[in-house]
């Protein structure tokens, strides 16, 4: 079962090696981009979007935004600092049980924020996307943004998070084509039917060592 994959690797126990690059463990195979939590994240984030359209005048669901800011991909692009500061923001949406916020009263609350690179997420995610474009625009500085913070932080050996994000560059790009010469005929609400199908089709691909190591079969 494919959907077990990172469960294991997540559970695999650390051992301590001798000879420096010796692998302990092998893994060849194929993991579908849609049980990424990039990929997740991304539909989450469309979700998010998508139901605030649906308002006669633009409304951002509360709940659907702290559980975004909630998002496990997100403890890939933020420091200590930023998570102390995401954390008092969730705290602070949650006290004043404010049901909805408009596109407004978001951007005051970026206009706040003067630490990095959480503002710039935060500009990215929730700053006026109101048609497929923009959306797509949004999303792939959003995917520079985590490599630029991967490579930053040191973090450019996890390669299967890696590899996610290079095989959602290269849809983003193709989804950027596809609305240049359709843009008046997309929604939102199609554009995520259409990166859905892009997902599912999408494999990321994990080559290991068969000689070497310990062989996981998922």
């Amino acid at each position: 079962d494919e959907n077990l994959l990172l469960p294991l690797l997540h559970s695999l126990p650390q051992i301590e090696i001798e000879n420096e690059g010796e692998i302990l463990y092998n893994l060849t195979m194929g993991y579908p981009l849609k049980n990424t939590i990039l990929c997740r994240f991304i539909l989450q984030w469309m979700n998010f979007l998508i139901k605030a359209e649906d308002f006669q005048y633009q409304k951002y669901d509360t709940w659907q935004l702290i559980s975004l800011l909630k998002a496990p991909m997100l403890s890939y692009i933020l420091d200590k600092k930023n998570t102390d500061f995401k954390n008092s923001l969730i705290t602070d949406l949650t006290l004043k049980n404010q049901l909805f916020y408009n596109p407004t009263e978001l951007e005051s609350i970026i206009e706040t924020i003067n630490i990095q690179p959480f503002n710039q997420l935060f500009s990215i995610l929730f700053y006026r996307i109101s048609n497929p474009a923009n959306f797509i625009k949004a999303l792939i500085e959003f995917l520079q943004l985590i490599a630029e913070v991967i490579q930053k932080e040191g973090k450019d050996l996890n390669a299967i998070l890696n590899s996610q994000i290079n095989l959602a560059f290269t849809i983003a790009k193709k989804l950027k084509s596809l609305t240049i010469n359709n843009e008046s005929e997309l929604s939102l609400k199609a554009l995520q039917k259409i990166l859905d199908q892009l997902f599912r089709r999408s494999e990321i691909s994990l080559k290991g060592e068969p000689l070497s190591g310990i062989q996981i079969m998922v």
